[in-house]
């Protein structure tokens, strides 16, 4: 459009932390199964296939990895899936964070998403998160070391993925560690502070003149 990059301040979605809601871990000895979740909408744009396929796969290598899925949608997309697959119905508004909480890890295999608050969501929860390279927030996930992000519509990248988790525990510790970290970084109360600076910034030409 022309507009300088001096100009352009980026900026993501910043949503508040659930005071109900604590960044303490869910207790694993690297024995029990790797508790997995997906919320959003039940479609393929939000690659629901493709995780129906990776827990294709998973079941095939009996690996320790159950996945819940949450959300609205063609359920028809379900059909046939595993026996480590079950879908939980819907969220009420608001309360993803609380469901979060009951998980380890947060699995989003969009094939095209702008941002995906939900990753903030966990995050805030302090889940690692699994996510294509097709999802904004993956950039969250990759700058805090808050989880793995895999190529779209590849199941058996993610599977790999959600393997190593179910199985390398210190792995597991250090992603949920980052995703502590991310959680304190994307709190709305940075965001303030970043539109205050950009508001306060003492070079006209940095502002718009």
């Amino acid at each position: 459009m022309g507009i300088e990059p001096r100009r352009i301040f980026p900026f993501g979605y910043f949503v508040p932390r659930r005071s109900s809601v604590t960044t303490e871990e869910r207790v694993r000895d690297g024995t029990g199964l790797l508790r997995v979740v997906f919320i959003g909408s039940i479609s393929t744009r939000k690659g629901i296939d493709t995780l129906v396929e990776t827990c294709g796969i998973l079941a095939a290598q009996n690996a320790q990895v159950t996945v819940d899925a949450y959300g609205p949608g063609d359920l028809s997309l379900l059909e046939g899936s595993p026996r480590n697959f079950a879908y939980r119905g819907r969220i009420p508004f608001g309360q993803a964070q609380d469901v979060l909480a009951n998980y380890d890890v947060m699995v989003l295999l969009s094939r095209h998403d702008g941002w995906a608050v939900v990753v903030n969501e966990a995050l805030l929860s302090g889940r690692p998160v699994v996510c294509s390279a097709a999802v904004g927030a993956s950039r969250l996930v990759r700058e805090h070391e808050a989880g793995i992000v895999v190529p779209s519509m590849d199941p058996k990248r993610t599977a790999d993925a959600l393997q190593m988790l179910a199985t390398d525990l210190s792995e597991f510790h250090r992603l949920q560690a980052g995703a502590r970290r991310a959680a304190e970084a994307i709190r709305p109360e940075r965001a303030a502070e970043t539109v205050l600076r950009v508001i306060q910034a003492s070079e006209p030409e940095a502002i718009g003149g």
